[in-house]
């Protein structure tokens, strides 16, 4: 599923330039992503890169529309990062 994810949601390059090889997407891995928009670099954005912030968002809006689920963020107590629960 993170697999899925990453390659329709997130940060991907089309590596089609290797002679005798099919064009292939790979993508990018999450522990790359930047934290914010913010923290984009102009050639991040260029390339119609995305934050993790904004893929999260967008993995929430998908589960919303086309799986029926509620995403809810926790904060997690003993560090700043945030984790997501699905609720039907």
């Amino acid at each position: 599923m993170k697999e899925l994810i990453l390659r329709k949601l997130g940060n991907c390059l089309m590596i089609d330039n290797v002679p005798g090889m099919e064009p292939d997407i790979i993508a990018m891995r999450s522990h790359k992503y930047k934290a914010t928009d913010a923290e984009l670099s102009a050639a991040d954005r260029r390339q119609g890169f995305i934050s993790m912030t904004n893929l999260l968002n967008q993995v929430e809006a998908w589960a919303a529309h086309d799986l029926g689920l509620n995403l809810k963020r926790e904060e997690d107590e003993n560090e700043s990062s945030t984790s997501s629960i699905a609720t039907a």
